[in-house]
């Protein structure tokens, strides 16, 4: 009887595990394709899944979930020393209305740019390493290899400045106090 039982249950566990296969096959399915200029080097899901940004080495390209292209900005107009390199990671809000590019080593800036074609940029102490929107679109987080960090507005205005270790933002989505403002 236990033999009987084992089988039984090896059964409906790789029934189990086919049903399931089955069922990303079917979920995973190629729903638009996009043919651009150049490679691309970076690619950046909005994180409301309304859209995606697709960067070149010249030019970022917002495209909603449905493939419609919504609209782009040539980065190296705005600043002929940015360079994305191949997978680096940079911001969508989840609006899908603006962009935020990290510099590098050898160029310390953070550019943003809006669907309505505004243009910003901002020096940071040290490199940027990592750019971020909130769930909300409000506020950018930057943090940098000097163990520096910003909160800033999408249009690169500081909220807030200091160590990264004192960044005033709790697991709870809330802010807190640590640091300096302005």
């Amino acid at each position: 009887m236990r033999n009987r039982t084992r089988r039984t249950a090896v059964v409906l566990l790789a029934l189990a595990i086919g049903l399931h296969a089955q069922a990303q096959e079917a979920a995973a399915r190629l729903a638009w394709t996009r043919r651009l200029d150049q490679p691309i080097v970076a690619l950046e899901w909005s994180t409301s899944g309304n859209c995606v940004a697709a960067a070149t080495t010249s030019t970022v390209y917002v495209i909603d979930a449905d493939g419609t292209s919504l609209w782009d900005w040539n980065y190296r107009q705005t600043s002929r020393f940015l360079r994305l390199v191949s997978y680096r990671s940079f911001a969508l809000s989840p609006t899908c209305d603006a962009v935020v590019l990290p510099g590098d080593p050898s160029y310390r800036y953070v550019l943003s740019a809006d669907r309505i074609g505004g243009r910003q940029l901002l020096k940071t102490t040290g490199t940027p390493l990592s750019v971020r929107f909130d769930l909300t679109g409000q506020t950018v987080a930057v943090a940098t290899g000097a163990s520096k960090a910003y909160l800033l507005s999408p249009a690169l205005e500081v909220r807030w400045s200091g160590a990264t270790a004192s960044l005033p933002v709790d697991g709870s989505g809330g802010t807190g106090g640590a640091g300096r403002a302005g």
